[in-house]
């Protein structure tokens, strides 16, 4: 895996963004870099990396569907998985990285879903991660072949079991 080395992501040098901020933030600086590469770790060029553990859980079996159908409408989705990137801060957070100028980590309580995001401009933080996650996708596997290859052949998950 990629041997860049990126910087752990501490939200006390981000500016916090709630639900309702997140949203807005991120339209308006995503129609700001049209032509240019962004990266999410999920327009220009997006390229998506989802890191996967080896076994999959009914939630990730139906993610990798969501995937499967995304990459057949033109997206550039790559896996990879969990024990492969040196994680060397724990395992790697939800990032999305706009046109290398805007970098969010996805804010998600033990509680549930989403809870808006921290949001980076510092050129020495988002560089850094661009290239990781663009380092990732060129490593990863198309989600194509590994669908066909470890999720087909699944019997689909009970939504009652997770």
């Amino acid at each position: 895996m990629p041997d860049l080395l990126v910087p752990a992501p501490n939200p006390e040098d981000g500016c916090r963004l709630t639900r309702e901020e997140y949203r807005p933030d991120f339209r308006e600086r995503d129609a700001r870099i049209r032509g240019r590469d962004s990266g999410k770790l999920v327009r220009c060029r997006f390229h998506r990396v989802r890191v996967v553990e080896r076994s999959l859980t009914g939630y990730l079996q139906g993610e990798l569907h969501s995937l499967r159908m995304r990459a057949e409408c033109g997206e550039r989705v790559r896996i990879v998985l969990a024990e492969d990137p040196a994680e060397d801060f724990g395992p790697l957070p939800g990032i999305v990285v706009l046109g290398g100028r805007t970098l969010y980590q996805g804010r998600h309580p033990a509680t549930g879903g989403p809870d808006g995001a921290i949001r980076w401009t510092d050129p020495e933080r988002v560089g850094p991660w661009q290239e990781f996650i663009r380092s990732l996708y060129r490593q990863g596997e198309d989600v194509a072949s590994r669908f066909v290859r470890e999720v087909a052949p699944l019997v689909p998950p009970c939504a009652d079991k997770e």
